[in-house]
């Protein structure tokens, strides 16, 4: 018993996918200078549904 590759399916669609998630953007964070430098945070005094 082993492995059935005579239906070979799946390589070919996960290779697109793993193409893609590799074009994806990713989030990136902010360096501290740049959120120092934005001042003291502030929130809203009523929070606004989402």
């Amino acid at each position: 018993m082993g492995t059935n590759k005579r239906y070979d399916v799946y390589s070919a669609a996960l290779a697109e996918i793993a193409k893609a998630a590799e074009r994806q953007p990713r989030p990136i964070s902010l360096p501290d200078e740049m959120v120092r430098a934005s001042g003291r945070r502030r929130d809203e005094p009523q929070p606004i549904p989402v």
